[in-house]
């Protein structure tokens, strides 16, 4: 009989199978520096890159808002040039108006003094009803210049009237009695523009029928004219 044999191999010991904990970098120092170069050059690259393309995209951005920004000076120029000829075509309308406010403006100074004599002669015929008849009406307005100044030695009656007193109306009639004359006064001191009534003389007709009579009334500045003052008030 013939035994077989196994080699089985040896016993590998447990300090055998732990590996040793060691380490070494062999790799040369120029290496190392290389790469690490390269990874800080490609860290500012990408840097770089992002940056340009902030630049690049507010650059457009600007350029953009630029560009809506002369389309809308550009549409304004437009409608301001059209608008000018518009108003081109209303030059003598306007040329016009300004003429006729000018002398509206002239007139306004011209006539704020104006006394329309028949706002006071009308009532002064007018109202001589009862037999009266009017025989002479005599306006006065003096210059300011030729106008007493106060103390100059005149007398003057105390007026009934807060308004300003620019000249006299003197009436010089024929009534059938003192009545008629008083009642006649009383309408005229009614009239706009007339104030403190004083009659003068009442002595009886040459042929002694009736009384010639005179009175003499103040012109107040109601009457004046202002028709192209400006308006006040209502």
């Amino acid at each position: 009989m013939i035994h077989s044999h196994v080699l089985e191999p040896p016993a590998i010991s447990e300090r055998t199978r732990r590996l040793l904990p060691i380490a070494a970098d062999l790799l040369p120092a120029e290496i190392v520096d290389s790469r690490r170069a390269r990874k800080v050059r490609r860290s500012v690259v990408v840097g770089i890159v992002a940056l340009v393309a902030v630049l690049t995209a507010w650059y457009g951005y600007a350029v953009y808002q630029t560009s809506v920004a002369r389309s809308s000076l550009s549409g304004a120029q437009s409608d301001i040039t059209r608008m000018t000829k518009k108003q081109d075509q209303f030059t003598a309308l306007t040329q016009t108006q300004a003429g006729s406010a000018a002398i509206n403006g002239q007139l306004t100074i011209l006539m704020t003094q104006d006394l329309p004599w028949s706002a006071l002669v009308g009532p002064a015929v007018a109202d001589a009803t009862d037999g009266v008849q009017v025989k002479q009406i005599t306006g006065d307005l003096p210059d300011e210049a030729a106008k007493p100044t106060a103390g100059g030695g005149g007398f003057t009656l105390p007026s009934a009237t807060k308004q300003k007193l620019i000249g006299k109306l003197t009436v010089d009639g024929l009534a059938p009695d003192k009545t008629a004359v008083a009642k006649y006064v009383d309408a005229l001191a009614q009239v706009r523009g007339l104030a403190n009534p004083f009659v003068t003389s009442a002595t009886p007709g040459t042929d002694s029928s009736g009384i010639a009579f005179t009175v003499q009334f103040d012109i107040t500045d109601a009457v004046l004219g202002g028709r192209f003052s400006a308006k006040t008030g209502k």
